[in-house]
């Protein structure tokens, strides 16, 4: 054979292997580095309506599904899930970029969180996006990488990747709700009645929005209140409420227990009305709003000078009702438990100790 035959013959097969290489690596999501981990990806967004995050073992983490007006979590009964979570996670992906090429080889995918989640002991979390035209598959192994990096392998491939983007993909069901309940300040509070199942009821109220404290009614002769403010936290409940947990109200039907009712009275006319069930190893809580008597309409003047009565001052208030009960209808929910225990306060718990259990000066309580 020639030599210049057997040069050509070498460059050629040289090149071939080169184009099988280029092929493989074109079928890894990116290609390139510098490259999109999964091109299109972003303009298909608001078209997806499901994404699941799937832990070690192939558990389910989080099923999300985009609702009329919401994301929900399977996994939470259909509540509503954070869309900013959802969002931010999803755009992470979208934009990602190919910094690095890294490992092939399957004994070392477990230094980077990119094995398998079949495994029981898998550190990172299977993103899949199966309504897409092509459906996306990606394991997002550890983000800790420094800065806004993370280590990432498509499922079924072997190729690892170092790739941009701020990941936030939490293990647990309960961090893809959305926690946020609701948000009452503690000025708007005017009275709450709390009425405990054996019937003491415990009710604090102000005479207007800028008394510094709640007044108790009906303390016990010979009693005072432990501090003047004493009360002020059972009217703070409901400012910036969060869940903890949250189940469908209708799993609390089964349990046979008397609530304690809380009611709280604001000063334009919405009731809060809490039922707070006390279970063996938990308190849960349903909430629903209502309107108090609607207030009297507050006159202005229209164009002739004569007064208008036609816009009663109740209407955003009832705007207000609609939107809290179709937030939190339905359901059951867990909070901080600082914000229960202020929920099932009696009297006594106001109240400084008798006389006669005064401790003596120099001693403590």
């Amino acid at each position: 054979m020639h030599r210049k035959t057997l040069i050509g013959l070498l460059t050629l097969a040289g090149l071939l292997i080169l184009a099988v290489s280029l092929t493989k690596l074109s079928k890894q999501p990116g290609g390139d580095v510098n490259q999109l981990l999964v091109p299109g990806l972003e303009a298909q967004l608001n078209d997806l309506a499901r994404v699941r995050v799937i832990g070690a073992g192939n558990q389910a983490i989080a099923t999300l599904s985009r609702a009329e007006t919401a994301w929900e979590l399977a996994e939470k009964s259909g509540y509503r899930a954070d869309i900013g979570r959802i969002r931010g996670n999803l755009i992470a992906l979208a934009r990602a970029r190919i910094i690095e090429q890294k490992t092939a080889n399957p004994e070392y995918f477990d230094r980077l969180g990119v094995e398998s989640v079949a495994g029981e002991s898998a550190s990172g979390v299977l993103i899949e996006l199966d309504d897409l035209a092509e459906p996306v598959r990606i394991i997002i192994g550890d983000t800790g990488v420094g800065g806004d990096y993370a280590y990432v392998r498509e499922a079924g491939e072997n190729q690892s990747w170092l790739v941009s983007g701020a990941f936030d993909l939490p293990s647990e069901s309960l961090d893809w709700l959305d926690r946020e309940m609701l948000d009452i300040p503690t000025a708007r509070i005017r009275a709450v009645t709390i009425t405990h199942p054996d019937g003491e009821v415990l009710r604090i109220e102000k005479a207007a929005a800028t008394d510094p404290n709640f007044v108790v009614p009906g303390i016990p002769d010979g009693r005072k209140l432990r501090y003047a403010s004493v009360a002020n936290a059972i009217a703070g409940v409901l400012a910036r409420l969060r869940l903890e947990d949250v189940q469908a109200s209708s799993s609390l039907e089964a349990a046979e227990v008397t609530p304690t009712t809380i009611v709280f009275e604001t000063f334009n006319g919405l009731l809060i009305d809490v039922s707070a069930y006390s279970l063996v190893d938990e308190n849960w809580i349903q909430v629903a709003a209502r309107l108090d008597e609607p207030p009297a309409p507050i006159a202005s003047v229209d164009t002739d000078g004569a007064p208008d009565l036609s816009a009663p001052e109740a209407a955003p208030i009832g705007d207000e009702v609609e939107r809290l009960n179709a937030r939190l209808g339905g359901w059951a929910y867990t909070v901080a438990s600082y914000k229960t225990e202020q929920l099932l306060k009696r009297i006594d718990d106001l109240l400084a100790p008798e006389d006669d259990e005064l401790p003596l000066p120099g001693q403590s309580e």
